[in-house]
């Protein structure tokens, strides 16, 4: 995690859409807390799910990100919103995208 954070290629896309007809998917994920590649983790009931581009990664640490997750239980879009303001306030100016 530490030399990915640093890498100097880390906001690059690694696949888009367009430019081929087809496109792989990624179905494994890493399970929060760990290092290890998961097949598929399971969402239940009460899951919430955070998509986010490095605008927001590169600057707000994962505690954060979860300290803002919870302090928002129940509204999602304040939760999205005060976690772009933090990564703003720390001061990003590349796309901060949260989903």
């Amino acid at each position: 995690m530490e030399e990915a954070a640093q890498h100097p290629g880390r906001n690059q896309l690694l696949r888009y859409l367009g430019a081929q007809k087809g496109m792989g998917v990624d179905r494994g994920i890493i399970a929060p807390g760990t290092s290890q590649r998961e097949e598929y983790l399971m969402a239940q009931p009460g899951d919430a799910i955070l998509l986010c581009s490095d605008g927001l990664h590169s600057k707000v640490s994962e505690a954060e990100i979860k300290q803002g997750i919870l302090e928002h239980v129940g509204y999602p879009q304040d939760a999205v919103d005060a976690l772009i303001e933090k990564a703003v306030e720390k001061g990003e100016r590349d796309d901060i995208t949260v989903y």
